[in-house]
């Protein structure tokens, strides 16, 4: 079943993700917290209809910025 999550995480998009993340540790800092956050949120939501591979991409990504 689809999620109703949109957006690259529901995507397995982990290149955009990183892109974002980049952007936003430039220049938002504070704000990384929160979206590395709602982003693990979605990305348990949205499992169930992305790759396997897509997911540990997009684990990947989230754990480096989430340090």
């Amino acid at each position: 079943p689809r999620t109703q999550i949109t957006g690259p995480v529901a995507r397995g998009d982990a290149r955009t993700v990183a892109l974002h993340l980049e952007a936003i540790k430039r220049d938002l800092p504070d704000a990384l917290p929160a979206y590395v956050s709602l982003a693990v949120a979605s990305l348990e939501i949205s499992r169930a209809d992305i790759s396997p591979d897509d997911a540990r991409r997009l684990e990947d990504v989230l754990d480096r910025f989430s340090r």
